[in-house]
């Protein structure tokens, strides 16, 4: 009798255990994955940033385009498609911040680039490129609708950069990344936008130097789209 009361006790204990890890899979796993609200609008703006920019923050610009702005935007579209370099200067409280972190996201959840990383005079000034990202992809309503692949994980995480580590989609790890100066959106099958990578630091940062990503198939990737958004400070200037 003494033995059959302690094997009770282990096989309760084990359902309790299966339980819990069951219930903690579950608590995690953000599957499935919403459907495109609109891919027709989804598609035509893959074709031009401007349009883009136009469509899913029009809050943001909500000017007439200057020929200047045209200029810059047809700029930014030919390097990140394109690549080479290019400087630009426009004056200040022109929007050049603004259109250059939508080109970023742009260019991101179309898989235009892979790894985009920002330059700012200093790693706070970083941090507020990296800030307005986060805003963009977790609160912006039409966004979300038209790219859940990448928004609709960062929308469960809660603003809660733990739950990263736990996230899954149908079992599977999404590796998203959710850091101060760093995202590195959810690895979704067939999604363009999968473990692509915005990093943000300032211009005298560590690191700058040896910036890499390895992603969890092995491969090594390296910054292929570098920002500088005002890169100097006041003396400098």
């Amino acid at each position: 009798e003494e033995t059959g009361r302690v094997s009770y006790a282990k096989s309760t204990a084990d359902r309790v255990a299966e339980y819990s890890r069951n219930s903690y899979r579950l608590a995690n796993d953000i599957s499935p994955i919403p459907k495109v609200a609109n891919r027709r609008r989804r598609n035509r703006c893959k074709k031009s940033l401007r349009l883009f920019a136009e469509t899913y923050f029009p809050e943001r610009f909500t000017l007439k385009w200057s020929p200047d702005h045209l200029d810059f935007i047809s700029h930014l579209e030919d390097r990140i498609t394109e690549g080479g370099y290019k400087a630009h200067a426009m004056p200040r409280g022109s929007g050049k911040s603004s259109l250059v972190i939508t080109a970023a996201e742009w260019a991101a959840l179309y898989g235009f680039r892979k790894y985009l990383f920002l330059i700012a005079v200093s790693d706070s000034k970083a941090k507020t490129l990296i800030d307005v990202i986060k805003t963009d992809l977790f609160a912006n309503e039409k966004l979300a609708a038209d790219f859940p692949e990448a928004c609709y994980p960062i929308k469960k995480l809660e603003q809660k950069s733990i739950k990263a580590k736990s996230q899954t989609l149908n079992g599977d790890p999404t590796y998203i990344t959710w850091s101060t100066n760093r995202i590195i959106l959810p690895q979704i099958p067939k999604a363009m936008s999968s473990q692509a990578v915005f990093h943000a630091a300032g211009i005298t940062s560590g690191e700058i130097r040896g910036a890499v990503y390895t992603n969890p198939k092995g491969s090594m990737c390296r910054p292929d789209w570098i920002l500088l958004d005002d890169p100097q400070d006041d003396e400098v200037a």
